[in-house]
């Protein structure tokens, strides 16, 4: 843990809140996932999927333009400080996400189910965390972190392109309370439901101090589009139930 700043704590809960409450209803969702409608499904779907994306984030890190990255090498520590962008961890992996997300959870007595933090219970609990010596859960909630500390667009490129896939899936969730909606029946379905709400949500340029070099946002939301074009809607729409062509 590498930082206690009010700015990283918060946008720490805002980030991974959504993402906790969905794991503590994941399985009773999933058990009851035959009995939903397809409306319900797809939303289960789509949460399960941001949830995945920080899992993949060597195979986002690949899409083209191709982002230097390859943080799992001897010295990475050293590395890292040198080229942030190519050898400082970006992702994590599915067991360290599962114990990240303990942290974030506590019960009012023994006898209550868990439940997330507010968002005053979770700055308490990481500070005090910041201050012991319980190294579990200080490493548990760091690598939670991770890509957090120092951050810039330009130092995290990879994360950035993690963040706007998971942006851009959440605009989908929402476009599914439309009353609207039609089932997707095609990848092009699923990406256009993934399509930003409002365009000026994500500007094609910004003036980032320090990341003169930064990825055009125009190019990282085109990126994170064909992510979920390529790996997340195939899977999706067939676990929705859909038949794709051989060629989608």
């Amino acid at each position: 843990m590498k930082s206690e700043s009010d700015a990283l704590v918060n946008t720490l809960y805002a980030l991974w809140a959504p993402m906790v409450q969905f794991s503590l209803e994941r399985t009773s969702c999933e058990r009851r996932y035959a009995g939903f409608d397809w409306r319900s499904r797809l939303q289960v779907l789509i949460m399960a999927a941001i949830v995945n994306v920080y899992q993949d984030d060597s195979t986002i890190a690949c899409i083209e333009p191709g982002l230097m990255y390859s943080p799992r090498v001897p010295q990475w520590r050293l590395k890292r400080e040198g080229e942030p962008a190519r050898y400082w961890w970006q992702g994590l992996s599915d067991e360290r996400f599962a114990r990240a997300v303990r942290e974030f959870l506590t019960r009012s007595s023994a006898e209550e189910p868990l439940r997330l933090m507010a968002p005053g219970e979770f700055r308490s609990q990481y500070r005090a965390l910041f201050s012991s010596n319980d190294d579990g859960a200080q490493q548990a909630l760091g690598l939670a972190a991770n890509a957090l500390f120092r951050f810039t667009i330009r130092d995290r490129p990879v994360y950035w392109r993690v963040l706007t896939c998971q942006a851009l899936m959440y605009h989908g969730l929402l476009r599914t309370r439309s009353s609207s909606l039609l089932r997707p029946r095609s990848i092009d379905d699923f990406v256009g439901l993934c399509r930003p709400l409002d365009e000026s949500a994500f500007p094609t340029g910004f003036s980032y101090s320090r990341a003169e070099t930064a990825e055009e946002m125009s190019t990282t939301v085109r990126a994170a589009l064909e992510y979920i074009g390529e790996m997340i809607a195939p899977r999706l729409l067939r676990r929705l139930g859909v038949e794709l062509e051989a060629n989608s």
